[in-house]
């Protein structure tokens, strides 16, 4: 048997992590692959909070999010669905809506605060009203999402 060296490992064991799937998650009976992945999930979304957190309502480029959109989806799914307290919960269902912030293709953060001359002040205003539309969009998406989500997998909670 061929012996990995660390860099091999840990480049196996980020494949192995990427390519597991809510679902695949959820089926999983191995306590090692289940740790791995409720870590990678608690950590991405601290990582998430926190990019929220420094950037009140700005519009963030979605290449700066732990991982990518779909996979911080299913990581704030399966927390959310792990999650007992409603307050919790209800913390999970906003970030996924808040997952709308970020979109490709942003760049630097935007917001309504457009500083220089007005002729640069312009250009900023437009760009962040035209990522403000496909963000409102992309946010009525995800909040019909989430609530599909929910009735597929029920609400059932623990006070």
């Amino acid at each position: 048997m061929a012996r990995l060296d660390n860099n091999s490992l840990r480049r196996w064991w980020s494949r192995l992590v990427a390519i597991l799937t809510l679902d695949g998650f959820l089926r999983s009976k191995s306590p090692i692959v289940t740790a791995a992945w409720e870590f990678d999930t608690f950590s991405a979304i601290e990582k998430f909070r926190i990019l929220i957190a420094r950037n009140p309502g700005a519009i963030l480029d979605a290449r700066s999010l732990p991982l990518s959109k779909d996979q911080m989806k299913r990581a704030l799914q399966a927390a959310w669905l792990a999650e007992k307290t409603t307050a919790r919960r209800d913390w999970l269902e906003t970030g996924h809506f808040l997952l709308s912030n970020f979109q490709y293709g942003v760049g630097a953060p935007l917001g309504p605060a457009f500083p220089g001359d007005s002729a640069t002040a312009i250009k900023s205003a437009e760009k962040y009203l035209h990522f403000l539309d496909v963000s409102n969009k992309d946010g009525q998406e995800l909040m019909l999402e989430f609530a599909k989500f929910k009735e597929r997998n029920g609400t059932n909670i623990d006070h």
